[in-house]
């Protein structure tokens, strides 16, 4: 057995774990990420309190947190940054993400969110690449072939 020790305070509690023992969780309302020996704080979206629920093998961990105002918004932890899943969806989607339970290894996340008649649903969050990657490799294929063409 093996305390993983807190961010400072009285308690910790472990609920996700991925194949390389990686653990996340919260300790004292922060969510935390547990990596080679080391709680790391994961912070918040701007409110008081954090909370992580699933992790990967990548290590990304997804959750909720306070953000300005007290709401709740879920969470994607991601190469070293929180990032509210509202900000990542469709902006003219009709929903808000409330809350995540799970992530899988291709990305996916078990979400809950609200639309805006007021439905409360069970979610399946899938990502897809950014458009503006498509758009900068597409230009550097044209830049590219522009180059060989003009040399020749």
């Amino acid at each position: 057995m093996t305390d993983l020790g807190t961010l400072g305070g009285t308690y910790s509690e472990a609920r996700a774990i991925n194949a390389s023992g990686q653990i996340a969780g919260d300790s004292d309302h922060r969510a935390f990420l547990y990596s080679a020996g080391t709680m790391i704080d994961l912070g918040t979206l701007g409110g008081s309190w954090s909370e992580a629920r699933g992790i990967n093998a990548s290590g990304q961990v997804v959750g909720r947190s306070a953000g300005v105002g007290f709401s709740a918004h879920a969470f994607l932890y991601d190469e070293g940054s929180m990032k509210d899943l509202n900000d990542l969806i469709d902006p003219l989607s009709d929903w808000k993400i409330l809350n995540t339970w799970a992530i899988n290894d291709a990305g996916d996340i078990a979400a809950n969110g609200c639309n805006t008649a007021g439905e409360y649903r069970a979610l399946l969050l899938t990502p897809v690449p950014e458009p503006t990657t498509l758009v900068l490799l597409g230009l550097g294929g044209v830049g590219l072939a522009l180059t060989r063409r003009h040399r020749t």
